[in-house]
């Protein structure tokens, strides 16, 4: 009996021997790769994803970052300071359990098991060129058992390990499915609109309509891409489409004449218009409940698959309508920590749950960073102006 007991002692020694060896050799390649070195001065991170906090350590080293958020999750919050880049890349690996793999550019970042298994396995790159990353992602895993996929988002690519038979079954997957394809629709007694909704939503085209578009239509379209039949469509119709300057596409009967301003003026009349508010951050039902509430007079009107809405009235009350969307349609922003590197002072800044390093004076999108402090960040959308201390959004 002491033998067996013996013996699987040996082997247990054995077995976290071979597994210190190999999380050696995954921090021995990345420091080979380049980069390792880089200092890390100071940085604060206060119940910040584990996955940002990654991606914060690789925009250090300009690395992409890659991982699968359903491998790499949680929270931490943890302070690294005067170290170097690969030290602090181990220091986050022990405290969160994950490991890292630096290959190139590209820096993976996944639970100890399938780093592992990753390592032992070949690992590949797969461009999708026409279908959604994560779609790829699952056609992949479906015809593929056993094989691991990430999804690399900025660069639209699938990185794929396995033996070397299942990443060439995962590359042939990808060539026959990633392509654009024609359909067929088959559209009975339909009305034009109810048409125009579903070819928008199949090719991905935002509009909105401008009056009423009335009647029905019989019609089946063959081996057509869904912009083509769009397109169609409109033709057939006789719409007339044009693309605003905040580049949604409008259609509107042909017929359909606005009255003039001076032709309204002659007789002292002042004309309702029709103007385009964009919502970039709230939800377009809200945002119509938000200025309906103040300006009950105003008529609203939600564009199909798009965020914006058309207002019609008095331009005085457009103007003032305009004005309330701008100071509510505010993007949900949180800070998660304070980066020191060097003499300048980052921040790390979720804006509507993207994360970012930035400094003062930067944008994201329209919303400028005023001041990064040790205490928190100050973000200006228009006349609107926000404090965030570390740890708090708004």
């Amino acid at each position: 009996m002491k033998s067996v007991v013996k013996i699987w002692q040996m082997l247990m020694m054995t077995l976290a021997i071979g597994l210190l060896v190999c999380a050696g050799a995954f921090a021995q390649a990345a420091a080979e790769t380049g980069g390792m070195d880089m200092p890390v001065r100071q940085m604060e991170f206060i119940n910040e994803e584990i996955l940002n906090i990654y991606r914060v350590l690789g925009e250090v080293a300009g690395w992409n970052v890659i991982a699968d958020p359903t491998d790499v999750r949680g929270q931490i919050t943890l302070k690294l300071g005067n170290m170097s880049l690969k030290e602090a890349l181990d220091q986050v690996g022990r405290v969160t359990g994950y490991s890292y793999l630096l290959e190139g550019n590209t820096l993976t970042i996944a639970s100890a098991e399938r780093m592992r298994t990753m390592v032992k396995s070949e690992v590949a790159f797969i461009q999708v060129a026409n279908l959604n990353p994560q779609t790829a992602r699952s056609l992949v895993l479906a015809a593929v058992p056993g094989i691991n996929v990430l999804v690399d988002e900025g660069s639209n690519r699938l990185l794929v390990t396995g033996t070397s038979a299942q990443v060439a079954l995962a590359r042939s997957v990808i060539a026959e499915h990633d392509v654009a394809t024609k359909q067929r629709f088959d559209f009975q007694n339909e009305p034009i609109t109810s048409i125009l909704r579903t070819l928008a939503i199949n090719a991905g085209i935002s509009y909105m309509i401008i009056g009423e578009i009335p009647g029905t239509l019989s019609i089946v379209l063959s081996d057509m891409a869904p912009r083509e039949a769009f397109d169609y469509i409109v033709k057939r119709a006789g719409l007339v489409a044009e693309v605003s300057p905040e580049g949604i596409l409008q259609l509107k009967p042909a017929s359909e004449e606005k009255p003039t301003e001076a032709a309204a003026q002659s007789v002292g009349l002042v004309t309702d218009e029709t103007r385009l508010f964009q919502v970039r951050y709230l939800p377009v039902a809200h945002a119509m409940e938000i200025i309906s509430a103040a300006y009950p007079e105003l008529v609203l009107k939600a564009g199909q698959n798009t965020s914006i809405i058309a207002a019609t009235g008095k331009p005085s009350v457009l103007t003032a309508a305009a004005q309330l969307l701008a100071w509510h349609d505010f993007p949900p922003v949180r800070l998660g920590g304070i980066i020191q590197q060097g003499p300048n002072t980052v921040a790390l800044l979720s804006v509507e749950n993207r994360s970012h390093v930035v400094k003062q004076g930067d944008s994201i999108g329209e919303l400028l960073i005023e001041s990064v402090t040790a205490q928190g960040v100050t973000v200006k959308l228009g006349e609107r102006r926000e404090f965030i201390p570390v740890g708090g959004s708004k």
